[in-house]
């Protein structure tokens, strides 16, 4: 039994140009979807032929009315027409949008871009170089070259530049520690004990104001400061708090301490021996020595007063380590260590008195017995007669057995 081949569905061979990529130039034309295929040809079979029916006379299909012709060319012409229309129309829309983003642009470049001022720059730039006139423009100009160096003015340079005191600026004015510092500086040990008790009165009478301790380097030292330290006396309390008290009993005033800024006073100059003098004399029941230093800025205050009146500064090591005034003193009062062993041979001075003993600070070698002897000038003047060294290698050549160990020789 003959069958009929399948078909794809009409569907299927529609093009499909709506989805294809084109340039961008490319306008996207939709076309009309093709005429549904007919399944069976124009001859298509008569079934009722293959079963013994009859079959029916009908008209023949290759001909063709011509007003039936007509029609469907005439209703071509007209479809094509109406795509033509709609894509010359599609076209115009394009080449408008296309003019009008055109236009955008210009418009945009031609608008000046306002920009920012960026902030000035700290570091300058170099200046623009110059140049010089050629041999030629500088006689035009009348100058005449020198061929020597004779009688020309020397101007700038870099000789002596580090000592020139307009190049530093404020670089070098770095301020002092304290500006109200002695010129003369105490060492003597029981003399800086007496000021370390000096400096404990004056910052216990400022201690109430605690801003006004930090500024002890204006504070004025003289001999009247001294005088009224000498009768005063401390006093400890039940809850250990110190108490100043004057030569009465009562509690002393701030009179002890004045400023610079006061009219009528001018910088002090007290001696060691002025302070000597006038501290020999400390009232037996004062307590001076059992304040606490447990304060930081109470400790530094007295430091740095101690600095001021004294000149000694106490290094942060040993100031850590005193607990109170009284331990600050021995610390001040006590020698250092000396480094050496020589140095305290001589502090000692027991042993510089015997007749056959000598002190040395290095090493004794063979060359300072000789000379100790008196042989080393023969012993000189024999070396350089055979134009050997007196003293030192470094004409000799190295070990060859470092050679033959690393390979070399």
């Amino acid at each position: 039994m003959r069958r009929i081949s399948r078909l794809r569905p009409a569907a299927a061979l529609a093009p499909q140009c709506s989805s294809c990529s084109a340039a961008p130039a490319t306008l996207p034309i939709s076309l009309r979807a093709a005429a549904p295929l007919s399944t069976t040809s124009a001859s298509s079979l008569d079934l009722r032929s293959l079963f013994g029916g009859k079959k029916k006379q009908d008209a023949d299909p290759t001909k063709i009315d011509p007003a039936d012709a007509d029609a469907l060319h005439k209703a071509k012409q007209d479809r094509l027409a109406a795509d033509l229309a709609e894509a010359e129309k599609e076209l115009a829309e394009f080449n408008a949008s296309q003019r009008a983003a055109a236009e955008d642009s210009t418009a945009d470049a031609a608008t000046p871009t306002i920009r920012k001022q960026q902030p000035k720059a700290r570091i300058v730039a170099a200046p623009q170089r110059k140049k010089a006139p050629t041999p030629e423009e500088a006689k035009e100009l009348g100058y005449e070259p020198a061929n020597t160096a004779d009688g020309l003015e020397e101007i700038g340079g870099v000789e002596g530049w580090w000592d020139r005191p307009g190049n530093w600026h404020d670089v070098n004015k770095v301020p002092p520690f304290s500006l109200r510092a002695p010129a003369e500086r105490i060492t003597d040990g029981e003399t800086l004990g007496m000021l370390v008790r000096q400096a404990v009165f004056e910052v216990l009478t400022r201690s109430s104001a605690r801003r006004d301790v930090k500024n002890s380097g204006r504070w004025i030292f003289d001999l009247g400061a001294l005088e009224l330290a000498r009768d005063m006396r401390v006093k400890i309390g039940e809850d250990g708090s110190p108490l100043l008290l004057d030569s009465q009993g009562k509690p002393a005033r701030a009179d002890l301490v004045r400023k610079a800024g006061q009219p009528g006073h001018s910088r002090p100059v007290v001696s060691p021996k002025t302070v000597a003098k006038v501290l020999g004399n400390i009232p037996a029941e004062d307590q001076w020595k059992e304040v606490s230093l447990q304060d930081p800025l109470f400790r530094f205050a007295v430091a740095k007063r101690l600095f001021h009146i004294s000149g000694y500064r106490v290094h942060d090591a040993k100031l850590m380590q005193c607990q109170t005034a009284g331990e600050l003193a021995r610390a001040i009062a006590a020698r250092p260590k000396p480094a050496k062993v020589a140095e305290a041979v001589r502090r000692d001075g027991a042993l510089l008195r015997l007749p056959n003993l000598q002190v040395f600070d290095r090493r004794v070698t063979p060359i300072d017995k000789e000379k100790a002897v008196g042989r080393w000038k023969v012993i000189e003047a024999e070396l350089e007669k055979r134009s050997l060294p007196v003293t030192g290698h470094k004409h000799l050549q190295k070990g060859v057995e470092r050679k033959w160990i690393l390979g070399k020789a």
